[in-house]
């Protein structure tokens, strides 16, 4: 008698069965980690029960998109149900990430029901790089323009830069 109350009661607060039916047709978020070193972004996710060819990876304005679905197994012919907590499963996530993230050559494996992209950062000049400076005069702007007429500037404000270097 009290394992038989013990059943009904923890079916009763099983939160999966309770949220089952209201969760038909959700679309769940992958739990996802997000880690950025010197090269690269490094994005994780999980997709419990999905196969490769179940996953989709398309990027949009800055972002990766990532969707899936699981499809529940298919039962024989004359098999009833007692009881199903399986279902059909649809996963959607939009990761955005920064400007710098060169979303042209994502890296993507999956394994394990685990998605792992490596996406590199662009090329950036890094501060190592060397810096030029440039003054204001005809022979200058006449090497800038590749030989052509040289650049003109309101003659106050040419005198004022002449001025101060």
């Amino acid at each position: 008698m009290q394992q038989q109350s013990n059943r009904i009661l923890s079916g009763l607060f099983n939160s999966q069965q309770l949220l089952a039916p209201l969760m038909a047709g959700v679309r769940l978020a992958p739990l996802t980690n997000i880690i950025e070193n010197d090269d690269s972004f490094l994005v994780s996710a999980e997709f419990p029960g999905l196969q490769v060819d179940d996953l989709d990876i398309c990027t949009a304005d800055g972002a990766v998109i990532l969707s899936g679905k699981r499809f529940e197994k298919e039962r024989q012919p004359g098999d009833n149900a007692l009881h199903q907590e399986f279902q059909c499963d649809s996963y959607y996530r939009s990761i955005a990430l920064p400007e710098e993230a060169d979303l042209q050559k994502i890296n993507a494996r999956f394994y394990q029901n685990i998605l792992t992209m490596e996406i590199p950062k662009k090329q950036t000049l890094n501060k190592n790089s060397p810096t030029f400076k440039i003054t204001l005069n005809e022979q200058t702007a006449s090497t800038l323009t590749g030989g052509s007429a040289p650049l003109s500037a309101p003659s106050s404000k040419l005198q004022e830069l002449q001025s101060s270097s």
